[in-house]
């Protein structure tokens, strides 16, 4: 529960920076939203990928061969959760983005921590 708490905190705040530049970037070219979400979830993951190793994870060696295999398909599955809640649920972007990747990050969590300790 503990990795599980200094995940979402780190997270969060990582998470806030995304937000701002989400909406930043919308703000300039409304149309390609999934183009914007899923570069900025690269970008993202590769920031978090250090923090999480050297705050959560740092005695783990197959951190980064385990992270970047998740991390690779994290922008996928939050640009998909992304389309589908906009497709389907008639919310505001940002309620939408927040939604999908909430899903996104429990998922990624869940199933690094599972990865990592076998």
């Amino acid at each position: 529960m503990k990795e599980f708490i200094k995940y979402y905190l780190l997270m969060i705040a990582c998470y806030l920076s995304e937000l701002l530049m989400f909406n930043l970037l919308i703000s300039v070219s409304s149309t390609d939203y999934l183009g914007i979400n899923f570069f900025l979830r690269c970008l993202m993951v590769l920031i978090f990928a250090k923090t999480t190793q050297k705050f959560i994870f740092p005695k783990n060696k197959n951190f980064y061969k385990t992270f970047y295999l998740l991390a690779a398909i994290n922008p996928i599955i939050s640009s998909f959760f992304l389309w589908f809640f906009g497709e389907f649920i008639p919310f505001n972007i940002n309620f939408i983005k927040i939604l999908g990747d909430i899903i996104t990050s429990i998922i990624f969590f869940f199933s690094l921590r599972i990865l990592l300790n076998r």
